[in-house]
């Protein structure tokens, strides 16, 4: 009883973790994306002011 007790408190640890790592890797996921959707934005502007015959 004591093992499968410590066996659910290390499994319910793990999956914290695991959680843990999942969330901080979706929020690295959409840092990146934000950081990227700038970029197409700033080169969408930035084209937008090219003369035509450089489009």
């Amino acid at each position: 009883m004591e093992n499968e007790l410590e066996d659910i408190i290390c499994m319910n640890l793990n999956n914290k973790q695991t959680i843990d790592l999942a969330t901080a890797f979706i929020d690295a996921v959409q840092t990146v994306s934000a950081s990227i959707n700038a970029v197409d934005n700033r080169l969408g502007d930035l084209i937008e002011k090219l003369p035509n015959e450089d489009k």
